[in-house]
């Protein structure tokens, strides 16, 4: 492999639990670069050429210690050498299809934590609370994604990423308003501030959550079990809310909610197949459902309280 940018960490950090978290999410969260205002100041921002650190593709990692030094001999290689010069200190990487995008993405453009606090990310969950299984994913995957598939033998790793984004959508979101608000059109209406008019060609999220909570049988999805997919669902619930059930009782709620869960999955997977597709592969990978949630603000903000979305999995 080969590396094209350089990963580096402070000495306070733990070493082998950062490259652990590089291995789960296929990037590094920090970098050395043109992206850093510390790496300008000593190269020179005359100096540098873009195609010196393509750090839209690539990640890598490097022996803090020698990080300038390597760096400073790295800048005045001629591109085609640095594919094949072997540096004692680090480790080149080159990520297709822009994945470092998402290595990068513990932090926001300011350098600052853009996930939740530790404390306020949810999951992982056990197995038996996926709300959406493999045919249910096969039916969405069939009307969303141009029948891409996700690629073995990582199938159940998207599939798990999938129902823990929908997880951690329904605990921080939906369960309070199911139990606070009386009606389906008063609850739909706390959950949608940004919706805008149905007509509008510049419809938000908003706006389609609340046609389909609203809504739930105007657009049926071809060989979706919804039933089965409505008991999934109340069950979990049931599981968070205790005594305080509300609207979680009524079925036209849960079928909405349903088919608004369905419509939110179902743009991650058309943004994840273009992804696929455009790194000219006829299969989803889990970083392709990642990127796409990333490069979407209003699917950042709804799935932002997934722990596996952050940190991957074991």
């Amino acid at each position: 492999m080969r590396l094209a940018a350089w990963f580096v960490a402070h000495e306070a950090f733990d070493v082998l639990q950062e490259i652990d978290k590089i291995l789960r999410v296929s990037g590094s969260p920090y970098d050395w670069g043109l992206y850093d205002k510390r790496a300008l100041d000593v190269v020179g921002e005359d100096e540098v050429d873009p195609s010196t650190f393509k750090i839209r593709i690539s990640a890598g990692l490097v022996d803090f210690a020698e990080a300038k030094a390597e760096v400073m001999v790295w800048k005045d290689m001629p591109e085609y050498s640095r594919d094949e010069e072997q540096r004692p200190h680090g480790l080149w990487l080159e990520i297709p299809n822009n994945e470092y995008m998402f290595g990068r993405f513990g932090f926001d453009d300011e350098k600052s934590a853009a996930s939740p606090a530790d404390g306020e990310l949810l999951g992982p969950h056990s197995d038996d609370e996926r709300l959406f299984q493999e045919a249910d994913f096969a039916a969405l995957l069939r009307r969303n994604a141009h029948n891409l598939g996700f690629v073995d033998p990582w199938r159940d790793r998207v599939e798990f990423l999938l129902n823990e984004l929908l997880l951690s959508y329904l605990e921080p979101y939906i369960n309070p308003l199911g139990r606070s608000f009386d009606t389906v059109l008063t609850a739909a209406e706390a959950l949608t501030p940004q919706r805008a008019p149905q007509r509008d060609e510049s419809r938000t999220l908003d706006s389609y959550l609340f046609q389909y909570l609203t809504q739930p049988h105007a657009d049926p999805i071809p060989d979706w079990d919804a039933a089965a997919i409505a008991a999934r669902v109340r069950a979990f619930l049931f599981s968070r809310s205790g005594e305080q059930r509300g609207l979680f009782s009524n079925n036209e709620y849960i079928a909405g909610l349903c088919r608004g869960l369905a419509f939110l999955i179902g743009e991650v997977l058309e943004i994840a197949s273009n992804g696929a597709k455009d790194s000219c592969r006829s299969k989803i990978v889990p970083a392709d459902v990642r990127i796409a949630v990333r490069n979407d603000a209003e699917l950042s903000s709804v799935f932002k309280y997934s722990r596996v979305y952050w940190d991957g999995t074991e």
